[in-house]
């Protein structure tokens, strides 16, 4: 009797075991599994791509194969990364890009005898541009991206890949330091990376390192001037619903401005998208039994970079009046 039940156990086992082994050799699918699609850190520097207009992209994956297998990858916590290279025979800078071409020899899958079934979305948008060596000015930055006061940079330039149609203030790239290493700039050199950034968050370093040390070339205030200064103005809503703006006479001081600053403070200011501000206020519009606006005239305001002028590095020339800007507002058109 217990022979018997012994066999009944063993075949029921064995039963199992068959039933494991079918289930586990069977082809099964995991759908959605996210994985992140990559630019190829290898490519040259001259070749800048974007993915959809980013570095990267999410894409959705129907993976086939063993179930054992499938599970085995349900299990692992490691993220999917696919890097991407552009084809070296596309020759259009922007393209659609069929996703399953790259992910049938992608190698992680295929190691584990697994394959991609579906995927989405099935094509990203590729962008590649090719980038031009140009020189570019060095500029010492802290941590908060303000520029850092009375060092030296040598080289102070240095050869950069860029875009090709950057130039003036454009072609600047950037070294960044610490508190700790800006603190130690009075007794030692310090080597860092300039970098530029080509794309918001996105960076290319340069091949060559820069020596940053202290300086006391720049402490002082001297004249500085700068030529067609950029003219922006200030003024409310209702303003800006009604009326556009154009400048009919100026100073000539303004045609160069001219103040005095230290050389960092002159460096931050001339890269100002406004050097200069005029502010309209309603109270300043007149208007003729004509209904013509009169002209305004007012003296412009010195857009010079606050953390400067706290700490006594900027202001205008002193005994000088200050310029003046003449605009004619024109009401809008009506809209229908």
């Amino acid at each position: 009797m217990a022979s018997k039940t012994k066999k009944i156990i063993l075949t029921l086992v064995l039963t199992i075991l068959i039933w494991v082994w079918a289930d586990l050799s069977g082809d099964s699918i995991l759908n959605n599994k996210v994985a992140t699609l990559k630019i190829s850190p290898g490519l040259s520097r001259d070749t800048w791509v974007t993915i959809n207009d980013g570095e990267s992209v999410e894409i959705y994956l129907d993976i086939k194969g063993p179930a054992a297998r499938i599970q085995e990858l349900q299990r692992d916590n490691e993220p999917l990364e696919i890097f991407f290279s552009p084809p070296e025979n596309m020759d259009k800078q922007e393209y659609q890009y069929p996703l399953m071409s790259l992910l049938e020899g992608y190698e992680k899958l295929r190691k584990m005898g697994l394959s991609v079934d579906n995927c989405r979305p099935a094509t990203v948008e590729v962008k590649e541009e090719r980038l031009t060596t140009k020189q570019v000015k060095v500029i010492c930055i802290d941590e908060h991206n303000l520029i850092v006061d009375n060092v030296n940079i040598e080289p102070p330039f240095v050869d950069m890949p860029v875009r090709d149609s950057w130039s003036g203030d454009r072609l600047t790239a950037f070294v960044k330091l610490s508190p700790n290493q800006i603190a130690q700039l009075s007794t030692r050199e310090i080597a860092a990376t300039p970098y530029i950034e080509i794309d918001p968050q996105r960076y290319i370093h340069s091949e060559k390192n820069v020596a940053v040390s202290g300086s006391t070339d720049n402490i002082a205030k001297t004249a500085r001037a700068i030529s067609g200064p950029r003219v922006g103005f200030i003024y409310n809503q209702n303003i800006a619903d009604k009326y556009e703006i154009k400048i009919i006479e100026k100073s000539d001081s303004l045609n160069t401005l001219q103040f005095i600053a230290t050389e960092d403070a002159f460096e931050m200011y001339r890269r100002a998208v406004y050097h200069v501000l005029v502010e309209i206020q309603e109270a300043d519009i007149t208007v003729d039994s004509q209904d013509i606006i009169a002209p305004i005239t007012k003296q412009i305001i010195y857009n010079f970079p606050s953390q400067y002028i706290r700490a006594d590095k900027i202001e205008p020339l002193r005994d000088r009046e200050l310029p003046q800007v003449t605009v004619q507002l024109t009401p809008k058109p009506t809209q229908p």
